[in-house]
């Protein structure tokens, strides 16, 4: 399930500082705003190791080479700016949230923790402190503490969509339905349009078995993403379970176009299929599934099944007992193997197999015991 991470537009303290001032420090800050607004990022770093080097105790610089660092992705490094001001400064506040952010980004999960606790601390109405803890409890698998985070973000600025999302995978994680829905749907009044959101709303619609709901978000992530080959077979699930069947192929097979690896909906399109008395195109579903796991005696079972449907009375027989041979305890195996015995007028080994089917405890092997057996 995907996380999303805070992610801020990193500024730097954006004013040009007199020109007429001396003090070289102060150019080479000038020269690295300007590097900065036109996004030479490196050219900045440069600009501003050149005013630390005139002057070492250069708070403002330090924050801001820090920034340039994050927007070049030299997360180490800006973390060891961003420590320099809290030591110049340690009443810094943002940069304590800027350090939690690229300790988050290296990883360094447990490290960053304290830093947006001590953010908090410096400003406890900052939402951005809270979500970015919150993520990071949740990459921590600290759900509870998580959701309380991301919950408090919220109440600071109910529009931010990052910290409703991953309160949403939160609540999932503790199997709070109801919640999880709560908190995609208020994700999606900030961005109607997230792919993740919408699916992952519509799972929780699924794990209450609210279908038509479930079928809904599916339906609108595949117009959104129209390649999210899960999206399309969860639509055909929901399809499938409401009986509309030849609707759930149809899904079933777009997930298959998409990824031919997708082996769920490659079985579910057996079973539909097999419903639908299409047991030529079931036993295609179950042979290409075979190729991929040939020792699965119920795919095995199953296309035995299919045969026995179409009177293919040698290759059912051929299905079912390489099911039994897999597994002797596959009672419908035995079972169905008993009927194309009778067809193949081997009663005696009808007779057997349904004893077997008997034996392992299938229901429907009792009624035919005697019936087959009446004369052994």
């Amino acid at each position: 399930m995907r996380i999303i991470v805070f992610f801020a537009l990193f500024t730097s303290y954006n004013f040009i500082l007199n020109a007429q001032n001396p003090n070289q420090a102060y150019e080479y800050f000038n020269q690295a705003i300007e590097s900065f607004n036109q996004k030479d990022y490196d050219g900045a770093i440069n600009y501003y190791s050149k005013a630390i080097g005139v002057d070492p105790n250069y708070t403002k610089a330090y924050y801001n080479r820090g920034n340039a660092k994050l927007n070049v992705q030299n997360y180490g490094g800006a973390v060891d700016d961003f420590n320099k001001v809290i030591k110049l400064d340690p009443n810094f506040m943002k940069a304590y949230l800027y350090k939690g952010y690229a300790l988050m980004k290296l990883e360094k999960y447990d490290a960053s923790i304290p830093a947006f606790t001590h953010a908090i601390k410096l400003d406890g109405k900052n939402s951005y402190a809270f979500t970015n803890r919150g993520t990071v409890f949740m990459k921590l698998e600290k759900y509870p503490e998580a959701a309380k985070d991301l919950e408090f973000a919220i109440k600071l600025e109910p529009n931010q969509f990052t910290s409703a999302y991953n309160l949403g995978i939160c609540y999932t994680k503790m199997e709070k339905h109801f919640e999880a829905i709560n908190a995609f749907t208020l994700a999606l009044e900030t961005n109607p349009n997230h792919g993740s959101a919408i699916f992952n709303r519509g799972k929780e619609f699924l794990v209450l078995e609210k279908y038509p709901e479930a079928y809904s978000d599916f339906n609108l992530c595949a117009k959104v993403e129209p390649n999210n080959d899960y999206a399309h077979y969860y639509k055909g699930y929901c399809k499938m379970v409401g009986e509309d069947l030849n609707s759930a192929i149809i899904d079933f097979s777009r997930a298959l176009e998409i990824n031919p690896e997708l082996t769920s909906a490659q079985y579910n399109r057996a079973i539909c299929y097999f419903n639908l008395e299409k047991y030529e195109e079931a036993i295609g579903d179950y042979s290409v599934l075979l190729v991929k796991t040939p020792n699965d005696g119920e795919l095995l079972v199953n296309r035995g099944i299919s045969n026995i449907k179409l009177e293919n009375t040698k290759a059912a027989y051929k299905d079912l007992s390489a099911a039994i041979q897999l597994n002797p305890q596959l009672a419908e195996a035995f079972y169905n193997r008993a009927s194309v015995n009778v067809q193949m007028n081997k009663n005696s080994d009808a007779c057997q197999d349904m004893k077997s089917a008997a034996k392992l405890g299938y229901k429907k092997a009792y009624a035919h015991v005697e019936d087959i057996c009446g004369s052994f």
